[in-house]
């Protein structure tokens, strides 16, 4: 039998280093992922490499197995827990530069096809949301729920790298039937969920402050610890108005400062041709010892003991 195709008439293929986040999540489990790679005959060996390419339909074998072994029905939502900047590649990097919540979703719709060719994505716009659709799901064959949960929580798992852990959609909107750890997806989504809906769409409130704030804070970072009341100009409102509505959606600037420091520290410390000095530049540290300190109050590990630990 042909492999399937995605509704362009080309092969359905995913990222390569899908298959690194649900190695991760199965080992969580304690399974050993070795046997599942020779029944789907996939090769985890070259999913480190920026250029691999994985056939959906084993990517989606691989899922349904994991399903099975683990016996949890929202696997998909574990593995998009695993997911880190560095997995995307240099799209991962696009992703944290963006200039705003509707940027960022256009730079997902736009480079949709490098993460996976098989669903199509589009951004639909009222006056108070920006609602992500996944469609023509349905025109693929054998393709698993937990692929489903999987791309629309690491949608989310990916705005919230980029705008905070406390960033929330409004509604979320699923074609399949409703699991019975439904619980999981109040966990992870921590919004409104309807299952067996029209289509699987992914809602967020239209003005983010906390994102557009910390992409300001990523752009001036080279230039040393960015000021508040610089960041407040950048983004077109008062310090006051910035500092109130980053409370109300749970955040504040010295967390998403130091958040924003930490998430982007371990994003270039997994680039192993940057140096430790260059890294501490990037970072807006004014010498590489506070930039130490910092990432051991982080990680409880220095910088190079971090990466030697990372190699081995």
């Amino acid at each position: 039998m042909n492999p399937p195709e995605s509704p362009s008439g080309k092969q359905a293929s995913t990222i390569g280093s899908a298959v690194i986040l649900i190695d991760k999540a199965l080992r969580s489990y304690g399974v050993d992922p070795e046997p599942l790679y020779r029944k789907t005959g996939i090769d985890f060996g070259k999913a480190f490499l920026p250029e691999a390419r994985l056939i959906s339909a084993r990517y989606y074998a691989l899922q349904r197995l994991s399903v099975e072994v683990t016996g949890d029905p929202c696997f998909g939502l574990k593995t998009a827990e695993q997911l880190q900047p560095a997995n995307l590649h240099g799209l991962g990097f696009a992703w944290l530069a963006s200039d705003s919540p509707l940027d960022a979703l256009e730079q997902l719709v736009r480079f949709s096809k490098l993460i996976n060719n098989v669903y199509r994505l589009r951004l639909e716009r009222t006056e108070q949301t920006i609602e992500l659709v996944a469609y023509d799901l349905d025109k693929l064959p054998d393709y698993p729920d937990s692929a489903v949960d999987n791309a629309m929580a690491v949608f989310l798992r990916m705005c919230r790298i980029t705008a905070g852990n406390r960033l929330n959609p409004v509604r979320l909107d699923l074609t399949r039937s409703r699991p019975a750890s439904a619980g999981e997806f109040d966990r992870v989504f921590r919004a409104a969920v309807e299952f067996n809906a029209a289509d699987n769409r992914l809602c967020f409130d239209r003005d983010n402050t906390s994102m557009q704030v910390r992409t300001r804070i990523i752009e001036q970072l080279p230039a040393g610890t960015p000021r508040q009341d610089s960041i407040a100009g950048e983004v077109n409102i008062s310090l006051r108005s910035m500092q109130r509505k980053l409370k109300e959606e749970g955040n504040s600037f010295n967390g998403l400062f130091d958040n924003t420091r930490h998430e982007l520290a371990m994003y270039y410390i997994r680039e192993t041709h940057r140096h430790l000095g260059e890294i501490a530049y990037l970072l807006g540290f004014s010498e590489p010892s506070s930039f130490t300190r910092a990432f051991r109050r982080w990680m409880g590990v220095t910088p190079q003991e971090f990466r030697d630990n990372a190699g081995s």
